[in-house]
């Protein structure tokens, strides 16, 4: 692959890569980048002829680290987002249209400040930090008045939400066509049940980071590369590129931003290619993985736990958050009434779901609580917390 020819001209005045010895215009030629890399570096990602001019700043949540803060010729960024929104005119949705996004913390300079709900132009932004009936009943109310286009969420709260609207025969309006789930791993379990409590709408994984922003577009089936925004590959360990159906590393090169040019960055996702080049991903850095026997995955095999106890015991679970400690798995669980719920039946359902499916051999213990808080110092709410295992 080589990189279009204005990337190229950058990467030549960019700091960091002017002591390559090799074909700068072939991306395998370059190193594969961390994000602690850039984070320690990030003066000397920045192209030379862009140090003076108009810039254009994005910033990461810091899921993985310390956050980052992207700079991006305006006009690219702009160039960028537009292969988005060439997927997203298929479905009836335009720039203009009102949309639904989540948040935990607001970012406003150097002040952090979680709030409820905030309108900006035609974006309503919820906390997914708030999560109980009042807060899901004042949500539905400004959704609906709102009248969305479109919705841009992480699967995780969304799915609470909407099973509050359910149990409570409220609504999704009319207006909406297109959901989008983002941000996190969504299991195919998870998805099909979107797809069956909102048939009517259109419901899509949009794979993508803020150093990029879209990177593949679809669903569990297979995502489909934005591949004039961004170059994939699907590496070991060792950077060798594998073959359709091996699971790797994914690295991410930016086709966009010569302002700030990314080349073989590391994601800290993991997937792999079909026959047909579409996506897969296994394991996300969005939650911590888990080690069973001798396979490792994603915590999103969480999900398929609460989705059986939603199912199997109709114990309705909002919100949940697992932490593995001492080979203990804590499940935090957030549920409409616990009053007449028994936890030693709960632990028995998880235990033998768990043991049959996977092989699990963990004590299991089960918590009702009142909140689930976002790791201190990061905009995330993880669902999954390895504290125990050393995956490496």
């Amino acid at each position: 692959m080589k990189l279009p020819s204005k990337i190229a001209q950058a990467v030549r005045n960019t700091p960091y890569y002017s002591n390559m010895q090799t074909d700068i215009s072939l991306v395998s030629e370059f190193p594969i980048l961390c994000k602690n890399d850039v984070v320690i570096n990030t003066d000397q990602f920045l192209c030379d002829s862009y140090r003076f001019l108009p810039k254009t700043f994005v910033r990461t949540s810091g899921s993985s680290g310390v956050p980052l803060q992207m700079p991006w010729n305006p006009i690219e960024y702009c160039g960028s987002l537009s292969e988005l929104w060439k997927i997203r005119k298929q479905y009836g949705v335009s720039p203009a249209d009102n949309y639904v996004s989540s948040h935990i913390s607001l970012y406003n300079f150097d002040n952090n400040s979680t709030v409820k709900a905030v309108i900006q132009k035609n974006n309503l932004s919820l906390s997914k930090a708030l999560v109980n009936e009042q807060t899901f009943l004042y949500y539905h109310k400004l959704i609906v008045d709102f009248s969305p286009k479109w919705m841009f969420m992480p699967p995780s709260f969304l799915y609470g939400f909407l099973l509050f609207l359910k149990e409570r025969n409220l609504e999704l309006p009319e207006s909406i066509v297109l959901v989008e789930l983002t941000g996190e791993y969504c299991s195919a379990k998870l998805f099909e049940w979107f797809e069956t409590t909102y048939p009517n709408l259109t419901w899509k994984l949009m794979y993508g980071m803020q150093e990029f922003n879209g990177i593949a577009y679809g669903s569990p089936n297979g995502m489909k590369i934005l591949d004039k925004n961004v170059y994939v590959e699907i590496l070991d360990e060792y950077g060798t590129t594998l073959k359709p159906y091996e699971e790797g590393n994914i690295v991410i090169s930016g086709l966009k931003n010569s302002a700030f040019p990314l080349i073989r960055y590391k994601s800290e996702d993991y997937g792999y290619f079909d026959s047909n080049g579409f996506l897969h991903i296994t394991k996300a850095r969005s939650n911590d993985f888990i080690r069973i026997n001798d396979s490792i995955y994603d915590g999103a095999i969480f999900w398929n736990v609460i989705l059986e106890i939603n199912s199997k015991l109709d114990i309705k679970v909002f919100q949940f958050q697992v932490i593995l400690q001492n080979n203990i798995l804590y499940f935090k669980l957030r549920v409409a009434n616990s009053d007449n719920l028994l936890i030693a039946h709960i632990v028995t359902f998880i235990s033998n779901y768990l043991s049959a499916t996977y092989g699990f051999e963990f004590e299991i213990d089960v918590q009702f609580v009142d909140e689930i808080l976002p790791i201190q110092d990061k905009n995330k709410i993880k669902y999954f917390i390895n504290q125990h295992q050393t995956l490496n």
